[in-house]
């Protein structure tokens, strides 16, 4: 696998391991609606966003 492409995949599997407990949060809603619970929810869609947008994105026009 090219060093750029190992580089995305390895962000999207940190993204996939994050998911996991997040979709166990929405299963509870008493937890996200909780200060916590919002909280914990807006650092992993600053984290997802992150990920995608900035470090993704950069890799693929730096190699493009």
């Amino acid at each position: 696998m090219p060093p750029d492409a190992g580089k995305i995949a390895w962000s999207r599997s940190i993204f996939e391991r994050v998911k996991i407990p997040i979709q166990r949060l929405n299963t509870r809603e008493d937890l996200l609606t909780s200060a916590k619970g919002k909280e914990v929810a807006l650092w992993y869609y600053n984290l997802a966003k992150t990920l995608e947008k900035t470090y993704e994105e950069n890799l693929y026009n730096t190699w493009k």
